[in-house]
């Protein structure tokens, strides 16, 4: 479980190892939670792009 951290590169980070291992559903909770925390950052990236 990823402990509260206030940076979004932190989160970022979480969201590429999860894509990277193929946990998909991981990725896709942390892009949410994220979006929720930190609005006006840009969305991270999705595998493909």
């Amino acid at each position: 479980m990823l402990h509260y951290s206030s940076e979004p590169k932190v989160i970022r980070k979480v969201i590429k190892a999860a894509y990277r291992v193929g946990d998909e559903e991981t990725a896709q909770q942390h892009k949410a939670q994220m979006k929720v925390a930190f609005p006006l950052e840009p969305e991270p990236l999705t595998p493909g792009r």
